[in-house]
């Protein structure tokens, strides 16, 4: 057996151990970019897991860092919105931004075992996402948050706008 058939061999047992492990915790797994790492899977959670209470959770995560004029926008009336549901707040330094991502990203997967679809600007930039399936959290620097008015673009959604914890 040569190299990379031996190399193929391991990647396959290790995919096929994750599998049954996250199986056993009757999680669903959708595979993002590459089947190799633990790191790479991202888990939809049990359909008795509700948005309702991923949207919580991921309030509480904001609030755990002090996110500024946290909104939930509520999506699924619309024909032409691409999920369920967009959080939105913002930031007043970088360091705050990764901190409100990492916390979010953290409790999810602590508490409810999933880890994101798709996460985007943490290499420095104004406007931070994470992808949770059915809801999309953006967290946005104050002036990149006014500049692209998501509240204005989304006014039809049904928003929900939470108290900010000074």
């Amino acid at each position: 057996m040569c190299k990379t058939q031996s190399r193929n061999l391991k990647r396959s047992t290790k995919v096929l151990f994750l599998l049954l492990l996250y199986k056993s915790k009757n999680l669903f797994i959708k595979p993002t970019t590459k089947l190799l790492s633990n790191k790479n899977l991202a888990l939809q959670p049990d359909p008795e897991i509700s948005d309702e209470i991923l949207n919580n959770l991921i309030v509480d995560a904001i609030k755990d860092i002090k996110g500024k004029d946290i909104a939930l926008f509520d999506l699924r009336h619309l024909p032409s919105a691409s999920n369920d549901y967009f959080i939105i707040c913002h930031g007043n330094s970088k360091t705050q931004l990764f901190g409100i991502i990492n916390n979010i990203e953290k409790r999810v997967y602590e508490e409810l075992g999933i880890r994101p679809n798709h996460s985007e600007g943490k290499g420095g930039t104004n406007w931070m996402l994470t992808d949770y399936f059915s809801v999309i959290v953006h967290i946005f620097m104050q002036e990149k948050r006014e500049f692209y008015n998501m509240e204005d673009l989304w006014s039809d959604a049904i928003i929900t706008k939470y108290n900010n914890l000074d």
